[in-house]
């Protein structure tokens, strides 16, 4: 129900469980680069299981949560996430 609230906001979310290595790491870094993004504050959980970076592009904010099990979640606007999504999986599949 929640999930399909943020969705009539314009709220949507993709998990990018595959992004666990340096490479993956560095391939979506070169991602957020390519798409000009600005880094635009941190937070996350005092012992570390958790770390949520905020980003812009534009005038779209765009957030990354990481977290122990090693996934990534990608938080913002469907057009973001999408792009975003559709670029880790290009170059996974390169």
């Amino acid at each position: 129900m929640i999930g399909y609230i943020k969705s009539r906001i314009g709220l949507h979310h993709a998990t990018l469980a595959e992004v666990v290595g340096k490479a993956d790491r560095e391939r979506l870094a070169t991602i957020l680069r390519e798409l000009q993004a600005v880094p635009s504050g941190t937070t996350g959980a005092p012992a570390g299981e958790l770390d949520v970076r905020y980003y812009t592009v534009g005038s779209e904010g765009f957030r990354i949560c990481a977290s122990d099990d090693l996934s990534l979640k990608l938080w913002g606007s469907k057009r973001i996430v999408s792009e975003i999504s559709k670029r880790m999986t290009e170059r996974n599949n390169e």
